[in-house]
């Protein structure tokens, strides 16, 4: 993995697997039945169409890369990087695998996984909210701390997480490659539900494009503008604030009074717009 990419990845892997490792750690040949499955693995399952043929280029090759584990009780192992690997070389028939055994807390576990997966591009966009919310919810990392761990930045953390507002059964067919995240998005924009599901089942049936939804929806928001005989400079101003600070704006104005609706749906959330608000001041309009 080169050092350029290591760096686009924050610092998990440069933590956790350093650059120059170091020559006297140990690579093990450790039975595949003594390794159990990481209870923080991001992805929600490991079976997918590629796994063929890395089972046959292990019963070719074998494994190139070594897995990395931590120690459980009892002698046993958990894995933390390259599950895909041990299921393929327990179909490939090989009782050992190459591994490094690292001392990992649970923490480090879930975000060498997730920069691991990431790296891959073997994650979903709802495994990786999913990975995401759940470094916030049970280490109490906020969205500041994912992004500079992952090595992303903090919007990209923010619209990540966002998708898990979606129903279940639309996040169900984006984790079955159903519907894209470019999907996701706009569906994100309607107001119901069933509205939502309605339409993410036409882009299953039709193979409708990101493009063709936002113009299926835009009648019924063209709709609502009219009836609220909207002020086309409010709307523009709403816009530029939705953008700016990362969730949606409402004004209301009433003459010469009014007010001013921020969303907001976390704790965290409501933090890192009240530190934008305060950037704000500072910058040139």
């Amino acid at each position: 993995m080169s050092s350029h990419k290591r760096k686009a990845l924050g610092k998990g892997l440069d933590a956790l697997i350093p650059e120059n490792r170091d020559i006297k750690e140990k690579i093990l040949e450790i039975d595949v039945n003594l390794i159990d499955p990481n209870p923080y693995q991001p992805r929600s399952f490991i079976e997918d169409p590629n796994l063929i043929s890395l089972i046959d280029s292990i019963k070719e090759k074998g494994i190139i890369e070594p897995i990395i584990v931590r120690d459980k009780p009892g002698n046993r192992y958990e894995v933390i990087c390259g599950e895909r690997r041990l299921e393929a070389s327990k179909r490939a028939g090989k009782e050992k695998i190459p591994s490094i055994i690292k001392d990992l807390s649970d923490r480090e576990s879930l975000e060498l996984a997730l920069v691991e997966n990431i790296q891959r591009e073997s994650l979903n966009p709802i495994d990786e909210a999913r990975g995401f919310k759940r470094l916030m919810d049970e280490f109490g990392a906020t969205q500041e701390d994912v992004a500079r761990e992952i090595g992303k930045s903090r919007a990209s953390i923010t619209n990540t997480i966002r998708l898990l507002r979606l129903p279940m059964f639309i996040q169900e067919m984006i984790i079955r490659d159903e519907i894209k995240e470019g999907h996701a998005r706009v569906l994100l924009r309607i107001d119901s539900d069933a509205d939502k599901i309605n339409i993410a089942r036409r882009v299953k049936k039709n193979g409708l494009s990101v493009r063709d939804v936002e113009k299926l929806i835009e009648p019924k928001f063209k709709r609502k503008k009219k009836e609220k005989n909207p002020d086309l400079y409010i709307q523009e101003i709403e816009l530029q604030l939705s953008r700016y600070l990362g969730t949606k704006v409402k004004i209301d104005r009433n003459g010469s009074k009014g007010r001013i609706k921020i969303d907001f749906y976390s704790d965290e959330e409501f933090a890192r717009i009240i530190e934008t608000i305060g950037q704000f001041k500072n910058e040139e309009v």
